[in-house]
């Protein structure tokens, strides 16, 4: 079994259908979602923003699941130039915002069935580092700065908690990411300002929000299709994947391991 864990509901892949029966110790309870393929069974959890959340969504799936790995699945802005909104990055290994952090290598087999699986189905994919961060990156300067001094190929807020999780679990673990926002591009957070802590929708700010500022209907607009094509794509390269039996080749490849930062001498 392979446990995803995603923040918003627009990440939930399609073809999930929410689960019935886990007690979950958080308050509120994470929603949990499931999928079954030929090959192997799919659990997703729902944890909102940040890495604290998804660190507690990792942790859920891995005490209640039998799992074989653990995905930090969903979507990213991206930090490289001629990364066009839509590739998948599928992040062969977690880095750090700081050139002397440390560097967390990904399951080097899920990386390459997921690769295999992208460009099986016509995907445009890339393989490279992941850095997750505790704020947003919504601008081209603050992307720009990521990209330099961590060497990544995409940001986001939750592959920290996952990976870490995962390692103190002695679980493979790989970040799947979906770029939303290209490196010269504005993130509009004012659009996400509307959204609650586990990533639903609060009407009431949403109305007050467009009521304020009309220009708010194009940026949610420009939001949405963006958003939708990138969970096209992951689910695409989810249901290509588990069409091949990704559990089948996890004990042929080393365990997740701390490497050295290209960009300093910080060990993991």
């Amino acid at each position: 079994m392979i446990g995803l864990v995603v923040a918003l509901l627009q990440e939930i892949p399609t073809g999930f259908v929410r689960a019935t029966g886990l007690v979950a110790p958080q308050s509120p309870p994470l929603p949990v979602y499931r999928w079954s393929a030929s090959a192997c069974q799919l659990v997703a959890v729902r944890t909102g923003i940040g890495k604290a959340r998804a660190a507690a969504g990792a942790s859920l799936l891995t005490h209640h699941y039998p799992l074989h790995a653990l995905v930090s699945f969903g979507f990213a802005g991206g930090l490289l130039s001629g990364l066009a909104p839509g590739t998948l990055i599928i992040g062969d290994r977690l880095v750090s915002a700081d050139p002397d952090g440390p560097s967390y290598a990904a399951h080097r087999g899920l990386v390459e069935q997921l690769l295999r699986a992208a460009r099986s189905g016509g995907l445009p994919v890339r393989q490279g580092a992941v850095v997750s961060v505790e704020r947003l990156a919504p601008d081209p300067l603050t992307k720009a700065a990521l990209a330099h001094t961590s060497g990544a190929s995409a940001v986001d807020m939750e592959t920290g908690g996952v990976s870490e999780v995962a390692r103190q679990a002695g679980q493979a673990w790989v970040a799947v990411r979906a770029v939303v926002d290209a490196v010269d591009e504005v993130l509009p957070i004012e659009c996400l300002a509307v959204l609650h802590a586990d990533g639903r929708v609060a009407a009431g700010r949403l109305i007050r929000a467009i009521a304020c500022s009309p220009r708010l209907i194009g940026d949610l607009a420009w939001l949405a299709q963006r958003t939708a094509m990138a969970r096209r794509h992951l689910s695409r390269v989810l249901r290509c994947w588990a069409e091949e039996n990704v559990e089948g080749d996890l004990e042929q490849h080393p365990k997740p391991t701390a490497i050295p930062s290209p960009f300093g001498r910080g060990l993991g």
